[in-house]
């Protein structure tokens, strides 16, 4: 997950790992400001681990992190539907790490289909617009997921078709 900012060249990376198979592993960096995601576009296999696990060591030393015991854990894809049953969003539920800022980051995020920056390999979708108290708009919020084949566009679009096609999927009302 990434956040566009003006003192980056490529989007900050908040939290990089993988999702599959009904896990998450999550490697939260809400505090680090030089991890980009041109860093880890490219990076592949062992090497990205290793990339993480340098990251993570470095993020532990910084302000008031916790100490990550970073593996792979159980987690659900919520999809949020509305009162028509229609498709609005996408939330994960699992076990969080970090401090309370990386926490917030994950588990307070809906992702919806967006025209979310493209990046050559990957699929985007973000978070919703949202404007803060003087009516600026907050910079949204890219999720960017590595391609497995040429699929174009991160989306579920009917819950009766998409409810048993993936594994640990959870509907819910977010109305």
């Amino acid at each position: 997950m990434t956040e566009e900012t003006d003192n980056t060249e490529s989007p900050q990376v908040k939290w990089a790992g993988t999702i599959g198979n009904g896990e998450m592993e999550i490697h939260p960096y809400a505090n680090k400001s030089d991890l980009e995601f041109d860093d880890l576009k490219n990076v592949e296999g062992e090497e990205y681990k290793e990339t993480l696990r340098i990251e993570d060591s470095d993020y532990e030393e910084y302000g008031d992190n916790k100490k990550l015991n970073i593996h792979p854990r159980k987690s659900d894809l919520l999809i949020g539907i509305d009162g028509n049953d229609e498709i609005k969003g996408l939330l994960f539920d699992t076990k969080l790490l970090g401090n309370e800022k990386d926490k917030a980051l994950i588990e307070g995020n809906t992702y919806i289909d967006t025209d979310a920056p493209k990046q050559q390999g990957w699929l985007s979708i973000e978070s919703p617009e949202l404007r803060d108290i003087n009516d600026e708009l907050i910079t949204p919020y890219v999720l960017y997921i590595k391609k497995k084949d040429e699929t174009e566009v991160l989306r579920l679009e009917n819950k009766k078709e998409d409810e048993n096609k993936y594994k640990n999927v959870r509907f819910v009302d977010i109305d």
